[in-house]
């Protein structure tokens, strides 16, 4: 699924193409490229649900002390360095907690067993181009994910 999202990140979104208006073409030509169905319905579903949340208030709230504790099924799914790399965006003030809850939503809405630190990239990669994130810490996140970058090491 991942690798769908992935896909479609690196030939359509990073091209802006507005994938509410094509998802049934798309999800008709992906096949094509040797995708499963399932995982194509899978991942089409879950960005349906992640440009959904669009309307989610993801702006900072006031001064905020708290800590997120996870739930044992959040502990199960999400590892360490996934938790961690959210712990560290949250702290650097690159993501704000209503943007770390929806993070944590749409890495549990994934439909594998585990979410290691590559997933967690993509999935903030999504969920950032949805939110009010500045545009620079988009672009710092997707050449993390895409080159590597030595600067990112963290993510």
């Amino acid at each position: 699924m991942v690798e769908v999202l992935a896909f479609l990140f690196e030939n359509l979104l990073h091209r802006q193409i507005d994938l509410h208006a094509h998802m049934e073409q798309i999800a008709r030509e992906l096949p094509q490229v040797g995708f499963d169905v399932e995982e194509i319905d899978g991942a089409i579903d879950w960005l349906d649900e992640t440009l959904k949340s669009q309307n989610y208030n993801t702006l900072p709230l006031k001064e905020s002390q708290s800590f997120r504790a996870f739930t044992e099924l959040e502990l199960a799914k999400i590892d360490k360095e996934a938790r961690g790399m959210i712990y560290f965006l949250e702290n650097s003030g690159f993501i704000t907690p209503p943007v770390r809850e929806l993070l944590i939503d749409r890495a549990m809405a994934l439909k594998i067993n585990s979410v290691g630190k590559e997933e967690m990239r993509w999935v903030l990669l999504f969920v950032l181009m949805n939110t009010h994130a500045q545009k620079d810490v988009i672009e710092w996140i997707e050449a993390s994910i895409t080159e590597g970058n030595k600067d990112s090491n963290k993510i």
